[in-house]
């Protein structure tokens, strides 16, 4: 079978749905069919952007593979090969959801040093001392 390219024209983007898993409440097991879809999920393609009255593009700002949440009503669902994607122009996007990296241990660098030297053996230990000490 053929594979099929989706290429949303002007604004829109096209969303996969996140699928939602069962969950246990206590020994009660909820399937997927007793509760709602999850209002977010991956952008799988973005339309080029829209024309704005001066004639100038105005570039859509979502990228393929980032995660979004988006409204319950108001995009249009399509099924593709037994797969299910949503359709929405790009304003109508609520959120963009990121993870925050890690963040940086706000130490001063003897500390760091201290630490370093309290979790290395007696060599690595001379090295350090020695370093630290030019």
């Amino acid at each position: 079978m053929s594979k099929i390219k989706i290429t949303p024209l002007h604004n829109h983007v096209v969303i996969k749905q996140q699928e939602e898993n069962e969950t246990m409440h206590g020994r009660l097991i909820i399937p997927d069919a007793g509760k709602e879809k999850a209002m977010m999920g991956e952008v799988i393609a973005v339309g080029p952007g829209i024309i704005n009255l001066n004639g100038h593009l105005i570039q859509t700002t979502l990228k393929v593979g980032q995660i979004v949440t988006f409204p319950a009503f108001g995009g249009q669902k399509i099924t593709i090969k037994g797969e299910e994607y949503l359709i929405y122009k790009e304003p109508d996007i609520f959120a963009l959801l990121e993870e925050e990296p890690a963040e940086i241990p706000n130490r001063l660098p003897s500390e760091l040093v201290n630490e370093l030297v309290s979790n290395t053996t007696l060599l690595d230990k001379n090295a350090i001392t020695t370093y630290t000490n030019k």
